[in-house]
């Protein structure tokens, strides 16, 4: 048995839950289960904040619905047997055949999802060829979108009766094939309370409880708390964090949950907290052979996001969208130095990174050019995805670089001696130049918001750069 406290996005009791969770741990590949059974995608960061900025800019109303025992209603291929829970132990001493799929069964969640795609293809929606967990549906100019997370369903649908009565026509098929609980607009999704008001055409995403909750679980009230995630005069301190090298650094490590809190910070950074991608990447070098001065650090990070909590993405309707990607690396740091990107949609982060190269450029123009590349990867994921949920964005993009030598390389065609040896991937940049789908701009580095993904920053600088990225909580 695993018992669960679910809230409410007001942090109220919402309900206790039990359940029968098998011991997958316990399972044998190749007899109890296939190698290829045990794969279950979930909507991606990117991808939920892309649906909700298209519902958002075309005055969709939002719906959720949640399954109720998803991995109980897709049919097992295997002969699965399990122990009797506790409380239930018939006197003969047989034990469970099971039928269909339980939590914790390593083909669970693959189970689920191949019968979730299953019926929405039988009701008509259509999966996507970018996330297969997001479908659409339009009808008569009434359109209808879904993303899946695990067993959470979130719909966008045309504002209006129309509109509602093609949502509600959608849960009744749906729950007659899997047992469905409508939970009406939602107020949190995926840890990421949201506040959408159609007639203003605003949608506000933050995590403030998510984060207080975290503090609360790492921290006490003597935990001091911070205004950058790194202050100004230890900026080279933290750029010269290192692994545990002696045992006697790891037993200073042996009672810290490292693992735990950075994990708990990534959820928020990969969700809505982009200004602390860097720090959490940077960390996460260290995961496996922590020092004392990276919990500090870490510990630090996530103080300065619960003084910070109320920050979050405010998505405002324009009437059209204009998609951009601000890119940068920090060449010389080391020899795979960091990159970063931050794609916007009219004007507010749908999606952003923070990691570190995987070759050794030469030079800057290389490092530089390999962000470029990056950054229009990610740039053009969001505008396929966005033409997938019937938006279009304007053409061509604009994508910016604080190093005039990408630029340059990228708008020209032909090689030099310094860029002769570059992979043909690098180019990829210029294509899209060639082909009109982007532009490539020089911006200063005060102006390079890119630059909060690359190295730690002085005070002034970091809240100028946040400032352009998030929007405090009205």
């Amino acid at each position: 048995w695993v018992f669960k406290v679910e809230y409410n996005s007001d942090g109220s009791v919402r309900r206790f839950k039990a359940r029968i969770v098998a011991c997958g741990y316990s399972q044998i590949g190749g007899l109890d289960y296939d190698w290829d059974s045990i794969y279950a995608s979930t909507l991606s960061s990117d991808s939920m904040r892309v649906f909700l900025f298209c519902a958002n800019e075309n005055g969709d109303e939002l719906c959720e619905a949640d399954v109720v025992k998803a991995f109980t209603h897709a049919e097992l291929e295997e002969s699965i047997y399990m122990a009797p829970p506790e409380g239930y132990a018939p006197k003969d001493g047989k034990v469970c055949l099971l039928r269909k799929g339980v939590e914790g069964l390593k083909q669970g969640a693959n189970g689920f999802m191949k019968l979730n795609a299953t019926v929405m293809d039988s009701l008509g929606l259509k999966r996507s060829m970018l996330d297969p967990n997001v479908f659409t549906l339009t009808k008569d100019g009434t359109s209808l979108r879904v993303g899946v997370y695990v067993d959470n369903l979130l719909c966008a649908h045309t504002k209006g009766e129309k509109g509602r009565a093609m949502c509600a026509e959608f849960f009744k098929a749906y729950g007659q094939k899997i047992n469905l609980e409508i939970r009406g607009p939602p107020k949190a999704f995926m840890g990421v309370q949201i506040e959408h008001d159609v007639g203003k055409g605003t949608l506000f995403l933050h995590q403030k409880q998510y984060i207080e909750k975290a503090f609360d679980k790492f921290c006490d009230k003597s935990t001091k708390l911070f205004t950058t995630p790194v202050q100004t005069s230890a900026c080279d301190a933290f750029t010269k964090l290192r692994a545990a090298e002696t045992d006697e650094e790891r037993m200073q490590m042996s009672d810290k949950p490292y693992l735990a809190l950075m994990g708990s910070i990534l959820w928020a950074i990969v969700m809505t907290r982009p200004d602390c991608a860097f720090y959490a990447g940077f960390l996460c070098q260290f995961m496996s052979d922590p020092t004392i001065d990276c919990w500090y650090a870490a510990i630090a990070l996530l103080s300065y996001m619960y003084n910070t909590r109320t920050l979050g993405l405010l998505y405002k309707r324009c009437g059209h969208v204009r998609l951009s990607v601000y890119c940068d690396s920090s060449y010389g740091a080391s020899p795979k130095p960091m990159y970063g990107y931050v794609v916007f949609a009219n004007g507010t982060p749908v999606s952003w990174s923070a990691k570190k190269q995987k070759i050794v450029p030469q030079s800057s123009c290389e490092a530089e050019t390999y962000a470029l590349n990056a950054g229009c990867r990610a740039l053009i994921f969001i505008k396929n995805l966005l033409a997938e949920l019937n938006t279009t964005a304007e053409l061509p993009m604009a994508t910016h670089t604080d190093n005039d030598a990408a630029r340059l390389t990228a708008i020209n065609p032909g090689t030099t001696a310094r860029t002769k040896h570059f992979e043909s991937w690098l180019r990829y940049v210029r294509e899209l130049y060639l082909n009109l789908v982007i532009t490539v701009n020089w911006v200063p580095t005060k102006e390079q918001i890119a630059d909060l993904f690359t190295k730690p920053l002085d005070k002034t600088t970091f809240l100028y750069l946040r400032s352009l990225l998030m929007t405090e909580q009205r």
